[in-house]
């Protein structure tokens, strides 16, 4: 885990005209179109295998290591309200249940959460499970702790990540985190694809995104970024990358412009 302490010149572009959600781009037809792309894309994977979830064919080896690394880079989760979207059939579910003190598991994929729900709802019932799309999901400000997500804002538009970032924020209480991790510059799994629409972005992207939002007072703050080693050491993929941020009064720092900066050197450095 690489902790963002340091600077990079590159931050300033990045800081320079925070922004709410509000104020963000407008979707565009090119932005309709990729979400049908991606909905196409994912009924044509649906299937309910860690393989079909992976997009590997070795998907049990890359499992049995990768998902034990990503619950360990979690911070404290006793007690924390959270919500997991693109929790498909429940790899990290169960798991984070175990700590959770309420736990909201949101795919938009209906067979992937009914086989999450039929594995886990008997076991875990503070656990709900909701089809619903990212994109459109509207909750109330500060109703989770921890928001949780694997593999999924590179299935979202540029203009539909930024207003993720937004709303995550909103939905965060102050103090909280949320975790992601992306496949960045290429893609994780050798599962063949008629096409592909995931949008393998650079870690610059993601961080200029969640750097610039501002909510009521609050902004986001990078406290750790990393690889997951397992992709490097199975796979020779260094492009599997997570982040860990914290929803911070924007007076936490007296720059703000330093906190994108420890972000993007974090990014660089790995």
């Amino acid at each position: 885990v690489t902790p963002c302490h340091s600077t990079c010149p590159l931050a300033a572009a990045h800081v320079m005209e925070p922004t709410r959600s509000d104020e963000s781009k407008t979707a565009s037809p090119a932005d309709a179109e990729e979400r049908v792309n991606m909905e196409r894309f994912w009924r044509e994977h649906c299937g309910t295998t860690v393989n079909d979830m992976m997009l590997d064919t070795s998907a049990e080896k890359l499992d049995a290591q990768e998902r034990p690394e990503v619950l360990s880079k979690l911070p404290p989760l006793d007690g924390k309200r959270i919500l997991e979207i693109g929790a498909g059939i429940g790899r990290f579910t169960g798991h984070i249940a175990q700590k959770a003190s309420s736990v909201k598991a949101v795919d938009f994929m209906e067979s992937l959460i009914l086989q999450n729900k039929a594995s886990h709802e008997k076991m875990f019932p503070h656990v709900s499970f909701v089809c619903a799309d990212a994109t459109k999901m509207e909750e109330a400000d500060g109703a989770y702790d921890f928001v949780f997500t694997n593999w999924l804002l590179m299935y979202l538009s540029d203009v539909e990540v930024d207003r993720f970032a937004a709303k995550s924020l909103r939905w965060t209480s102050p103090g909280g985190h949320i975790f992601f991790r992306e496949s960045c510059f290429r893609q994780s799994g050798d599962k063949a694809r008629t096409f592909n629409p995931t949008k393998y972005r650079s870690p610059e992207q993601y961080v200029a995104a969640f750097s610039r939002q501002r909510e009521d007072g609050h902004r986001w703050e990078c406290t750790s970024h990393g690889r997951i080693e397992t992709y490097v050491k199975l796979k020779g993929n260094e492009g599997q990358l997570f982040w860990i941020w914290r929803k911070v009064p924007c007076d936490a720092e007296a720059s703000e412009a330093a906190a994108a900066d420890s972000a993007v050197a974090a990014a660089e450095r790995s």
